[in-house]
Order: C-alpha cells, then structure tokens, then sequence
C-alpha cells in the first residue's frame, strides 16, 4: 500500500475552493477514501481488456501506445521523422520542467517560471506529478515532418485497487514541421482512479501542431489534464478539447506566444450528464508583436451535471499588433445543472484588438416549435439544436474522418440515433 508520507504530501499540494482558479471545484470532493500512489504492484493484467471498441481510431497505420504509463514500442506504429524516448525523471529545471533543462541536451533560452503568468496556481500540481511521475517520454518530430493523418496516442491503465495514474510527455516539434495528434486515456480498471496527465509542448519556427484531446472512455474518475505550450516564430497551433464523460474533469491550457507572429486556437465542447463535473481552465499569454489566439467553448448540462469556465488571455506591454477572441456559451437543459464562467482579460498593450464573451440559458423554444411545425418530434428538434449547437467547436478540425467520428459520438450523446 502507500506511504502515509505520500498520501499526506498529496493531499497538502491538492487546491481547494480558497484558490481562485479552483473556487468551483473541489477536487478532495472526487477522490476515493483509500487509494495507492506509488507502489508497482498496483497495475493489473492489461490481456483481458477490450481497448479498441473504447477508443476512437482515426488512423490504424500509425499509433502509440502507452500501458501502465510504458511506452509499448511493439505495439506502436510511428512514421519516419518520429521518435519516442524515456528521459531521466530526475532531470527537470529549478522550476518543475523538462523543456528548459539542459541535464536532457536542450538547449533552449526559455524561462517557463518566467514566461507562465499565474503559474504559481498550478505549481502544486506540477509539483504532484514531479514527485510521483515514474516516467517521461520525449515525443520528437525532426525539421520539415508532415503527416496527413493524426498520429494515435493512446494510454491505458489498469489498477488492482483505486489508484493515483501519473503520465508526463515532452512534445519538441522541431522548424516546419506539420503535426496532428489525437489523444485518449482509456481507464479498464473499473475502478475509482485518479489520473493526472502533464504535458509539455515546444513547437519552434514555421511550425504547426494540432492536437486533439478526446475524453470518452473514463467513467468513474477524477481526470485532471494539464497541457504547457510555448510557441516560437511564426508557429501556430489548434488545440481541440472534447470531454463526454467523466466523474470529475478538469483541463488546464497554459499557452505561451512567445515569439512573432505566431498564434494559437483552443476550442472545444462537453455534453455531460449525471453528476458529472468539468472545469476550463485556459490562459493564453500574448508575449510577442502580431499574435492571435481564439478560445471557443461550447457546453451542455443535463440533470445534475455541473461545469466551470475560466478563461484568460493576458497581453504584454510590448505585444502589439494582437488579436484575442474568447467566447463560451452554455446551455443548461434541466434545474439541477449548473455553470460558473469567468472571463478575464488583462492587457497592457495599446494596439490590440480583444474580444470575450459569456452566456448562460435555456434551449430556444421558439426554434423547437418551428422545427415541429416542420413535422419533426419535439425531442428530435431539441437534439438537433443542441448538436448545432456543439458543432461550431469542432467545425474547424482538419480531418474529415475525424470530424464525421466526434459527429457520430456527439449524436449519440444527445440520443439523435435512436
């Protein structure tokens, strides 16, 4: 079982509701009572378990598979130009990462204490993951790759007893690379697990990076996800966040543009029900001259479901030239569901264009009596508003199949197929 030490120092990191970007969430609230941190014995057999029907595939040719937190080499499938790697877990900056530690050979000039406002709201949880982590893989693509598809990455984890599940990925994207990920995290244990997922994103010049983050398969546990991206000369990057299930979920998106030129998208959408709980939190930091960013969130609650939204865009003095769109709107389809948003711009730039934007309500009735006007049943009409609804979230995605497939699953969501 675990340490007692580690139980305690987990729980004296953890926030609370007295910190701000945690005020509506409760994360001790979704733990199990007992549960293991760090011993090995913990992960069960992974034979017996049916992934695949879980998990969304877009492309079989290539994917990537990590079990129990190891990356499985003979299982994965990577293109040329790809390469995956274990770093020294004991090799991280004075500030808790990877990416600026040149004990790994990197060589960069970034500060992420230094280039991460509010930083100090999430370094307990950085600190969590540093001190349990037993891996961390750098997931490298060399100068000029490109791939059609969306590169598979998979995690699965299967426990004998209610347990604590770390993972840390570094992702370096080297100049004009062109890259599309999608991720998932499929939990077979049954059980009431924690999972916390840290990674960290160097997209360097001329880059670009989309990345997909797709929860469907964890049912019963408390999921936090917590991405660090830092963005160099003229790079872009989409990143697109699709949560459906899950007892407790909460996304952190801390995106840094650091250089010109370069500009970041952070949409994405969540149809909960029961008593399910999600919080955003994005902070997209303007850093460098003629910079853009949008941030678009779509959510729909149902029965006792309940949702949080804080989204930040921060503008340097010396960032002109900027452009930031933020924009979350909310749909509650029973009394019992709820949702707190808070929307934050600081700016301290003079030649900026900046927008944000927040609403709460109740489906259109009128819209719904004319689509039965039209013949439509009410409950279809209400399922087809809703998912025109979500749909602007995801409409921008490059791949069509995986387009027509988070289509299929928000439809199924919203009971359109039966």
């Amino acid at each position: 079982m675990s340490n007692k030490k580690d139980i305690d120092y987990l729980l004296s990191l953890l926030p609370n509701p007295k910190t701000e970007s945690w005020k509506y969430t409760n994360i001790k609230r979704y733990l199990p009572e007992d549960f293991i941190i760090n011993d090995k014995k913990r992960y069960s057999n992974l034979e017996n378990i049916e992934v695949n029907k879980n998990l969304i595939s877009t492309s079989p040719s290539y994917r990537v598979w990590f079990k129990n937190d190891k990356f499985d080499e003979q299982q994965s499938s990577l293109p040329i130009g790809m390469s995956i790697k274990r770093l020294d877990t004991q090799k991280t900056d004075s500030s808790g990462f990877y990416f600026n530690s040149k004990l790994n050979g990197f060589n960069n000039d970034i500060k992420p204490a230094s280039v991460f406002k509010k930083q100090e709201e999430l370094d307990n949880l950085l600190k969590i993951n540093n001190r349990f982590h037993e891996n961390c893989y750098l997931i490298e693509f060399e100068e000029g790759f490109s791939c059609e598809q969306h590169i598979e990455i998979n995690s699965v984890f299967s426990n004998n007893e209610s347990s604590l599940n770390q993972q840390r990925l570094l992702f370096l994207i080297h100049p004009n690379s062109q890259v599309k990920l999608l991720e998932q995290v499929f939990d077979g244990s049954h059980k009431t697990n924690f999972h916390h997922s840290v990674s960290e994103f160097i997209c360097l010049d001329n880059s670009f990076l989309e990345h997909v983050w797709l929860q469907n398969s964890i049912q019963n546990c408390c999921s936090v996800k917590t991405n660090y991206a830092i963005q160099k000369n003229n790079s872009k990057t989409n990143f697109f966040n699709f949560s459906l299930r899950g007892k407790m979920i909460r996304n952190n998106y801390h995106v840094n543009l650091f250089e010109p030129s370069s500009s970041a998208n952070i949409h994405g959408f969540s149809c909960i029900k029961n008593n399910d709980h999600i919080d955003n939190f994005i902070n997209v930091i303007h850093g460098s001259d003629n910079c853009k960013s949008s941030q678009l969130f779509k959510n729909i609650y149902t029965d006792s479901s309940s949702g949080v939204f804080v989204g930040g865009i921060y503008v340097d003095k010396n960032s002109q030239k900027t452009e930031a769109f933020q924009q979350n709107n909310n749909i509650l389809l029973s009394e019992g569901a709820q949702i707190n948003a808070i929307p934050q711009l600081e700016i301290f730039a003079d030649d900026v264009m900046c927008s944000h934007g927040c609403t709460i309500g109740q489906p259109d009735f009128d819209a719904i009596f004319y689509l039965q006007s039209r013949g439509i049943a009410k409950k279809d009409a209400k399922a087809l508003l809703n998912f025109a609804f979500l749909n602007e979230s995801f409409k921008d995605l490059s791949c069509e199949k995986l387009k027509n497939l988070i289509t299929q699953i928000v439809a199924d969501q919203l009971n359109l197929n039966s």
